[in-house]
């Protein structure tokens, strides 16, 4: 007899809707409509909304704040899945000054926290039911218990994460960046530029590339799985259109990210995408 529908935006949906139904909760699907948004409230089986931000959450939603004002005019809270939606480091206020009630984020990501650790902030009264559902207790979130390691180191990264200056680590990321792409730049059939993550999180820059796969040799797949198997490994994002369609993705891609390396790894990793695009 408990309210346990949770209404989403379809733009919304993604690989992590498991997290919330493994609770137990179901969805009701609406499309970016203020008046189906009232309607879905209003429904008596409702326990609140489900909103997500994420780089792969590209097309038009109903904005945060206006989706907060009305769940909370039915009494209803807003739960929000912000896991890589920093940078910026105001992203960790931000999404409460919307409205949300209860915000999800990753421990580790750009955080750099440990990887099995994560944050949830907001009113006093939902982080303490959560806390109740988890380690040490014996309810439905004790399978995924964070053990008392990862919650100090957590604590740790989130100190020194709002401490740095990120305007000094965005200088960083920008310059390994223009090295890659400038690196890749003259080979024919090939694309590279410089892209940030759709949304407002997870800002951080990236060489994105594309090249037409018969003059190159070689799919987009086989280029990463290759430079994988190679020494040093290099490990590239993969972006394919059958994983992503409902981003909207009709082409592969492949992103370089210059936040996981370390102090001259750009080139060394500019020079091995080169040399093997280059030796078909």
């Amino acid at each position: 007899g408990m309210r346990d529908r949770f209404v989403i935006q379809r733009a919304h949906h993604n690989f992590f809707d498991t997290a919330l139904l493994l609770t137990g909760a179901r969805f009701v699907d609406i499309d970016a409509d203020r008046d189906q948004l009232e309607a879905a409230l209003q429904r008596k089986d409702v326990a609140g909304v489900y909103y997500t931000l994420a780089w792969f959450c590209r097309s038009p939603v109903i904005p945060l704040p206006q989706v907060a004002e009305a769940a909370h005019g039915h009494g209803l809270p807003v739960i929000v899945d912000a896991a890589a939606e920093v940078p910026p480091v105001a992203n960790l206020t931000r999404f409460l000054r919307e409205g949300a009630d209860l915000v999800a984020f990753s421990g580790g990501k750009a955080m750099r926290g440990p990887q099995s650790s994560g944050l949830l902030l907001g009113r006093a009264d939902l982080v303490e039911a959560a806390r109740l559902n988890g380690n040490p207790n014996m309810s439905v979130g004790r399978p995924m218990k964070v053990g008392k390691e990862e919650i100090m180191g957590l604590v740790k990264a989130v100190e020194l994460y709002v401490g740095k200056d990120h305007e000094a680590e965005m200088a960083v990321w920008e310059s390994r960046v223009a090295h890659i792409i400038q690196a890749l730049a003259d080979i024919p059939g090939v694309k590279c530029w410089r892209q940030l993550p759709f949304g407002v999180g997870q800002l951080i820059p990236h060489a994105a590339l594309r090249w037409d796969e018969e003059q190159i040799g070689v799919s987009h797949a086989e280029l990463v799985r290759e430079l994988k198997a190679g020494r040093p490994r290099v490990a590239l994002q993969l972006v394919q259109p059958e994983s992503y369609d409902f981003s909207g993705f009709d082409q592969p891609e492949v992103r370089i990210h210059p936040h996981t390396l370390q102090e001259g790894e750009e080139m060394v990793v500019a020079r091995l995408v080169r040399e093997a695009l280059l030796r078909r």
